[in-house]
């Protein structure tokens, strides 16, 4: 626009078609047709995936701007805004086409003689279809199995884009940059339990979800949950956000004396409800589905699994420029090395703690439940102290939902933060506090976690005492590589290049984020990692030839031929 000022305009529109209706086609023509799966009795909405409409609001404006002020020539101004749609997860529709209503699951049992599902004549999809479609089971409710949906609002998820920041050359080769990095993604897929077993938690908590119908009929599939005439139902929704803020900074060099790189340093956070739509894991998305099921929103809001706040990060290549052309033996001996540096530092990946269990799993435990003797230390071994085993064992979490389509909801209670960390202890109610491991008596503030169960969350009256998203993080990530080479002039056509190259030269293993699970208190594993090639639970800093996994220093020397 002038000599000082650029300013870019822009406006995009993306169209997405819903994948889904492909699923809603094909189930309706099979339910119409001649072969249902379901009871023909039922409605087309009982028996069918839903057709969604399509969405016509992905309306993406950008704009950005570049201004450099007439009596400060070396200072750039920069900044930018857009808004971008991301397409739907393909994957969400490979889900929903495993589940009811679009599957019809059973088990056939061939014994050869009145069933044989192998046929004769070679084992082709045609062959084999043909013999078993007669096996697979038909009629029935598909309601009063786990059911895969989306809302009839499923649309794709948005973000808003922002940066502001200054660019100032500090030296002829030299340029610094400071820069403010936001995002703000709404719309983006969070599965759902959208008919939780709200009955159960109004036993102890009368007041837990008012206003919202619960079903009181007994004998129903859905009984205790709102919809009577469901059981479990995953919904992916676009209820998930995120927010993310970054104060980014970084010097570049160009070919300062031989010296060329930048060094960068990042302070950063996001905050979101769920790092991932549905899938569980270690770090970072231990737990996909929320606690309180009526609370997915704020109840959720944590530090994001790729949160990382401190991040460094160096590259630099050293040249030698003074003998460069290698004339002369001088020349030959003297000229032609560099060396490159690389480093990267991050403060660790977030994480939560998990209960995978719904029962006590302690056996010291368990011999103080049931009042038997052999538990030293515990309480009166051989006393029968009227514990309610489900009570001792199971929280508040929808078990019957979790079971169904896995994930962790439950999450042990924060006691006391300044215990030792892999410490947890358990509420037995009438049997008071006893530690996890060993059975022996305790007090909650000898123990850094509790056992999330039903006697805890009565105690603390919130059906839902377990700890937020991600509240510690893992090992830090640092790692040094550097190279060392010599360029050797053979000929005018062709050099010889010598490397040695040292991955992790720091020799730092990486342990990534400790075991998660508290039950595995009981072997010691749990907050403790072990270094170990092939767990899958850590990886190392070393690259190279050698798998990530190794993690300990390597050299690698190499030549080659360049023409």
């Amino acid at each position: 626009m002038s000599k000082s000022l650029t300013l870019n305009l822009g406006l995009r529109y993306e169209f997405f078609g819903q994948a889904i209706n492909f699923l809603h086609n094909e189930t309706v023509a099979r339910q119409t047709g001649s072969t249902p799966f379901w009871n023909t009795s039922l409605p087309l909405s009982a028996t069918t995936i839903p057709s969604i409409p399509s969405f016509y609001r992905n309306i993406e404006p950008r704009i950005g701007f570049a201004y450099t002020p007439s009596n400060m020539p070396k200072l750039v101004v920069h900044g930018g805004f857009s808004i971008n749609a991301d397409p739907e997860f393909y994957v969400i529709f490979v889900n929903m086409a495993t589940a009811a209503p679009a599957v019809n699951a059973g088990t056939v049992n061939c014994d050869g003689v009145t069933v044989t599902c192998l046929p004769g004549g070679g084992l082709t999809d045609a062959t084999v279809q043909a013999a078993d479609d007669q096996y697979i089971p038909t009629g029935g409710d598909p309601r009063m199995l786990p059911n895969q949906t989306v809302p009839s609002n499923f649309h794709n998820p948005q973000s808003e884009t922002y940066s502001l920041g200054i660019q100032y050359q500090v030296a002829p080769a030299a340029v610094a940059t400071v820069s403010y990095v936001g995002n703000h993604t709404y719309g983006q897929f969070q599965a759902l339990n959208s008919n939780p077993d709200i009955g159960a938690v109004q036993a102890s908590f009368p007041s837990y979800g008012s206003g919202q119908p619960v079903c009181t009929t007994v004998g129903a599939v859905g009984f205790g949950r709102p919809n009577c005439n469901y059981d479990q139902v995953e919904t992916y929704a676009n209820t998930a956000f995120s927010l993310y803020n970054a104060l980014q900074t970084s010097l570049t060099v160009r070919n300062f004396r031989g010296f060329t790189g930048t060094a960068s340093y990042t302070y950063s956070r996001a905050i979101t409800n769920t790092s991932d739509f549905a899938v569980g894991g270690n770090g970072g998305q231990a737990s996909p589905f929320a606690q309180n099921p009526l609370n997915s929103d704020a109840g959720e809001r944590g530090v994001d699994g790729n949160s990382y706040p401190n991040i460094w990060g160096i590259q630099l290549t050293y040249t030698e420029p003074w003998f460069s052309n290698q004339h002369g033996i001088l020349g030959r001996l003297l000229g032609g090395y560099m060396i490159n540096t690389f480093y990267q530092y991050n403060g660790g990946q977030a994480y939560n703690p998990i209960q995978n269990s719904y029962t006590v799993t302690s056996a010291n435990v368990l011999a103080d439940i049931a009042g038997t003797a052999g538990n030293p230390g515990g309480i009166s071994a051989g006393t029968a102290l009227n514990i309610n085993p489900t009570q001792a064992g199971t929280g508040f979490c929808d078990v019957g939902f979790t079971q169904a389509f896995g994930g962790n909801p439950c999450r042990p209670v924060l006691s006391n933060s300044r215990a030792p960390l892999g410490s947890v202890g358990i509420n037995l109610g009438p049997g008071g506090y006893v530690d996890y491991v060993t059975g022996a008596p305790t007090a909650p503030s000898a123990e850094h976690w509790l056992w999330n169960n039903q006697y805890q969350a009565i105690a603390q009256n919130n059906p839902f005492p377990g700890v937020s998203r991600n509240i510690l993080r893992g090992d830090s990530f640092a790692d040094l590589d550097v190279s060392a080479g010599k360029t050797i002039h053979l000929t005018e056509r062709f050099n010889m290049q010598m490397m040695v190259s040292a991955f992790n030269v720091l020799n730092r293993a990486y342990y990534g984020t400790p075991d998660i699970n508290v039950e595995h208190s009981l072997t010691g594993g749990f907050e403790s990692s072990q270094f170990a090639f092939g767990t899958g639970m850590e990886s190392g800093a070393g690259g190279g030839s050698y798998p990530q996994g190794l993690g300990n220093r390597n050299v690698q020397l190499t030549a080659k031929i360049i023409f």
